[in-house]
């Protein structure tokens, strides 16, 4: 037998072609030295002989990793060992992936993850035809191929009871998001509920008597998402919405306040006085820091989206380090990149316009496409203004302005003091889409690329995000490919 393609990959396996029966393998309660009904419940469907001759050990060792695990499977008996519950189910996952019918191969596996948190983000606001089924399915599949973590997006698909009139048709039930939240626990996963703050609020501005919290009143529809953080309004209505979904999603650590894409700063003639004293960081920030202090009230770490930071980087000296940031970047996907995103110059995805003639041919195939649909050229040098350079420059790499260090905003975050999670995409950005579907070599290539730098630069994690209304089977291979790279390793 040969195992090849487990997904994750185990880091350390040793098979031997010798192959024996779970069934003469016998999981006595002697040999289980673990709480938890479910997990002898998993086991006890691998060994099901209670009577067996040999044994199957299943024991927790305090001196391996905390997600690690070992197995040891001989004709003599059958050793499971890990730290935690959590890496024996894991033991369990790669022990269902190997067996064939009741025959496991021998061998030995010393496993454990490249990064602490690994994750996938389900957006059923976007998806229309994600139904509950699916996200279970997702879940179940999430905990099959050892990630730990799982963002949740609902935006109207959330019944909220205090503002009725958001919600549409199609919302999941309170039970429904009960068992969510059970199934993930099941497969040891730790949801991150997401509630917007301050922008991309469209869902509930678009309703009365909602709209008179819009930010301006500009006629194109990415305009008219914002809140007005002038009005007391706002802050109380984005509270009583978080609250709400914290309160179905009990038990986790952190809370996800969005924060993304905040395109309306200082519109109206309120917001527009504190931006002349403050710049429209100064908006941004008075009505964030209430939103990360209310989560904190709360018990749980805020996270939000990087580009605002990374837009105004004066936000950050204001901004509590306990915030943890997710960094995304749907467009880099080598560690040693072309482009860069310099938000912060004004300027977007760029790269240097020598990429166009001198340096054509050494462009890979990858590299057109972002280059020809998403990227501009510039005199990287000379265009981007001194204060990016100033407080990026050093994070750019030693081959500036031809290539620049990929996804370099992981250190400068850390530097800064803060928790970093890389935030790839499978599915953003889409007009390089191919035949109708997602240009998968781009996204896999940013997916392992980002994963790839934040192991080198010992970042928090990995989350994977996902966007746009396709159907849900779609996130497959994007989910399974942040499992791979975040636990196995890019190598």
């Amino acid at each position: 037998m040969e195992h090849k393609h487990i997904i994750p990959a185990p880091r350390h396996a040793a098979w031997r072609k010798e192959t024996v029966s779970a069934h003469d393998y016998a999981l006595r309660p002697e040999d289980f030295n673990v709480a938890g009904r479910e997990l002898l419940d998993l086991f006890r469907a691998v060994f099901p002989a209670p009577t067996a001759k040999q044994p199957a050990r299943v024991t927790l060792d305090a001196a391996l990793p905390k997600e690690g695990y070992t197995l040891d499977i001989q004709p003599t008996g059958v050793a499971i060992r890990a730290k935690t519950a959590r890496g024996l189910y894991y033991a369990y996952q790669t022990l269902n992936q190997i067996r064939d019918g009741d025959r496991l191969p021998c061998g030995t596996v010393a496993d454990e993850p490249a990064l602490a948190l690994r994750g996938f983000q389900l957006s059923p606001h976007n998806m229309r035809q994600m139904t509950a089924a699916d996200i279970r399915r997702l879940i179940r599949a999430a905990g099959k191929f050892k990630l730990n973590t799982i963002l949740i997006k609902y935006n109207d698909r959330f019944p909220y009871q205090r503002h009725p009139a958001v919600v549409s048709g199609n919302a999941f039930t309170m039970a429904e998001i009960a068992e969510f939240v059970a199934l993930a626990r099941q497969n040891q996963i730790e949801l991150i509920p997401m509630v917007q703050s301050l922008s991309h609020l469209g869902f509930v501005l678009r309703h009365a008597p909602y709209d008179r919290l819009r930010e301006g009143n500009r006629p194109e529809p990415l305009r008219r998402e914002q809140l007005c953080p002038a009005k007391p309004e706002s802050l109380a209505l984005n509270i009583e919405l978080a609250d709400e979904v914290r309160a179905a999603h009990p038990g986790g650590r952190y809370f996800h306040l969005g924060g993304d894409e905040a395109r309306n700063l200082g519109e109206c003639p309120a917001c527009a006085a504190v931006a002349a004293q403050e710049g429209p960081e100064g908006v941004y920030l008075r009505f964030i820091n209430k939103m990360c202090d209310w989560v904190r009230q709360q018990g749980l770490t805020p996270a939000l989206w990087d580009d605002m930071l990374c837009r105004y980087p004066a936000v950050i000296d204001r901004l509590d380090r306990s915030t943890m940031i997710m960094y995304w970047d749907y467009w880099t996907t080598s560690v040693k990149s072309p482009i860069v995103v310099a938000r912060a110059s004004g300027k977007g995805v760029v790269y240097d316009r020598r990429w166009n003639d001198e340096w054509a041919a050494e462009r890979s195939d990858l590299d057109k496409t972002v280059m020809a649909h998403f990227a501009r050229p510039l005199d990287l040098a000379r265009d981007l203004t001194p204060e990016y350079l100033r407080r990026f420059r050093p994070y750019l790499g030693s081959d500036f302005p031809k290539y620049m260090t990929g996804f370099p905003y992981l250190r400068f975050f850390q530097d800064q003091g803060f928790q970093v999670i890389g935030a790839p995409t499978t599915l953003g950005n889409r007009m390089d889409d191919t035949f109708g579907l997602p240009n998968y070599a781009r996204f896999l290539g940013n997916i392992r690329a980002f994963t790839e730098r934040c192991i080198a630069e010992r970042a928090r994690g990995v989350l994977t995000t996902a966007w746009y209304d396709f159907p849900p089977e779609i996130l497959d291979l994007g989910l399974m490919a942040t499992a791979q790279y975040a636990w196995a390793g890019v190598g």
